[in-house]
């Protein structure tokens, strides 16, 4: 293969994997029984996930295994419910801050759309 040849199967290529950084932030599924972290922005955890059979209970890390709310998929994302049951927040997996942890897998914003922390596999 000539160079000539070489470039526009490197460049597809290329386009490929920038094409899909967001396809391989998956949320894991609560009956991966994998445990999650919301970090605000500045990194402090400040909230677990942990999983049930088909949802998250959410925990408070100021106050341990004190449970304030709970998780359900809808399509690719989570819904943050309190225990009121009113949403108090989105996990959804999209493009992440430049400046963002290498184990971050998605964003977590408030009802209105603000970034309030990141997500991460614990």
């Amino acid at each position: 293969m000539t160079p000539r040849a070489a470039f526009p199967a490197a460049l597809g290529l290329a386009a490929a994997l920038i094409a899909h950084p967001a396809a391989a932030a998956v949320i894991p599924d609560p009956a991966s029984n994998k445990t999650l972290a919301i970090h605000d922005l500045s990194g402090q955890v400040i909230e677990m996930l942990l999983p049930q059979r088909d949802h998250y209970d959410i925990v408070d890390r100021r106050r341990p295994w004190v449970r304030i709310g709970y998780t359900k998929r809808t399509g690719n994302e989570l819904v943050l419910y309190n225990l009121n049951n009113r949403v108090t927040g989105y996990i959804r997996p999209e493009l992440l801050p430049p400046d963002a942890e290498l184990s971050a897998i998605a964003t977590v914003r408030d009802p209105e759309g603000n970034l309030i922390g990141l997500l991460s596999r614990f």
